[in-house]
């Protein structure tokens, strides 16, 4: 029957129960300091609230920094190596050219999906409609934001 459950071939999904949850109040009767940690380990955590939105938070931090170290492997083309002797020199990026920004976003969507994800949903937001009227929101374009995405890598 549990696995019957885990798999989801029941009537009732374990996304209802993790929805009813996180919305019940009897879950957030406590102070809310720990909802959405990144430091308190979520199996350190009792109330269901914040153990749940920690544990999100925490798996997604793992997910994006092991798609963050994928990306700069030497296989993905977005490594560079550096020694020591290099490092008292001017270290110089002999790939830099026209093409270099579009190859790291096309890059960067192919080993960080979930990154790439994240990162498009905060910088590309719709605008947002109040009253039939469309509010403009100062924001930059998203093609210049993604093109300083391989900083953040």
């Amino acid at each position: 029957m549990v696995q019957k459950f885990l798999a989801g071939n029941c009537i009732h999904m374990p996304a209802q129960i993790l929805h009813s949850w996180y919305h019940s109040k009897d879950g957030r009767l406590e102070d809310s300091t720990l909802m959405f940690s990144t430091t308190t380990p979520y199996t350190e955590i009792r109330g269901i609230c914040k153990c749940l939105t920690s544990f999100t938070v925490q798996i997604v931090e793992w997910r994006l920094v092991h798609e963050g170290t994928n990306a700069v492997a030497s296989s993905s083309g977005l490594h560079a190596a550096v020694s020591c002797k290099t490092m008292q020199r001017k270290v110089e990026w002999v790939g830099i050219g026209a093409t270099m920004v579009a190859d790291v976003a096309q890059t960067s969507k192919e080993c960080q999906p979930l990154t790439w994800h994240y990162f498009i949903q905060i910088a590309a937001r719709k605008p947002c409609v109040h009253n039939r009227v469309i509010l403009i929101q100062q924001r930059q374009p998203v093609e210049a934001v993604k093109s300083l995405l391989f900083l953040m890598l």
